[in-house]
């Protein structure tokens, strides 16, 4: 790249090389996902024709709800209910596996080829942070289009007396606290999982970033990150705790920034190749 471009410049040059480089790998990562989201989506909306509300604003909320906090469920004497959210998991899992191999192939096998190119390797790893954001955002608006479109094609409006709390959100409001809520989510967890993959193997930066997930779903505390993916802990749908869709976005953005800080210090520092 020519010496005169500027920071900005060399960076967007950056960014639009790895959209380009991660175009196909990313499509062929995503084709078995799409499919068993479709069938998963597909599955639901079949399990509740006949006696369950088939719209939009029902399903996206099966979807992505995850589940209560376990000690609510203890004093309501439904602990023995209690059922790990694993596709809550899954869907949270799978963009970071997708983002953090092709960030960790690519810094391995052209990281530096392009730091020759470009000079500092914190252009890369900007760009790299950049890249993952605008990922993780195409991957949640694409999963939440898929389930509004198969919602939309099957709906029966079977009535049935919701609750007080669901009530209380509109289809519009609840798809945007899920894509709000699920992207800031990811995208701060990729900044954890980028600074632990320059000091251990991107294989144990995934499974530590894995457990974090797991953990939230055992603790009440809004330092768990996440916490702020799971739906149900949030209001309108819980005010024991009054855990607003505004705390996760500030917890998010605080947490992506540290993390983004320490990434950037880390691989100024560090012989990353």
């Amino acid at each position: 790249m020519k010496k005169n471009l500027s920071s900005i410049s060399i960076i967007k040059r950056l960014v639009k090389r790895d959209i380009k480089m991660s175009f196909i790998p990313f499509i062929f990562k995503m084709i078995p996902f799409y499919f068993v989201y479709i069938l998963y989506n597909v599955l639901f909306i079949f399990s509740q024709r006949g006696y369950e509300i088939i719209d939009v604003k029902n399903t996206v909320f099966n979807i992505y709800k995850g589940c209560e906090y376990i000690t609510n469920l203890v004093n309501q004497n439904l602990n023995s209910g209690f059922q790990f959210p694993i596709f809550w998991l899954l869907i949270n899992a799978y963009i970071l596996y997708v983002v953090g191999d092709y960030i960790s192939n690519d810094m391995k096998c052209n990281g530096k080829y392009v730091l020759i190119r470009v000079g500092k390797i914190q252009y890369i790893y900007i760009s790299k942070v950049i890249w993952a954001s605008i990922a993780i955002i195409i991957y949640y608006g694409s999963l939440l289009a898929i389930t509004c479109v198969l919602a939309n094609l099957n709906y029966s409006g079977v009535y049935k007396i919701m609750s007080e709390h669901y009530n209380k959100i509109g289809s519009i409001e609840l798809i945007a606290q899920v894509f709000i809520l699920f992207s800031m989510t990811s995208i701060a967890v990729s900044a954890i999982f980028t600074a632990l993959s320059f000091k251990i193997k991107s294989l144990y930066a995934f499974l530590v970033s894995i457990v974090l997930y797991a953990t939230s779903v055992f603790v009440e505390s809004k330092f768990f990150i996440g916490q702020h993916s799971i739906i149900l802990r949030h209001v309108p749908f819980e005010y024991t705790h009054n855990f607003t869709i505004l705390d996760s976005v500030v917890f998010t953005v605080i947490t992506w920034s540290c993390f983004f800080i320490i990434g950037y210090k880390i691989i100024i520092k560090t012989d990353i190749f």
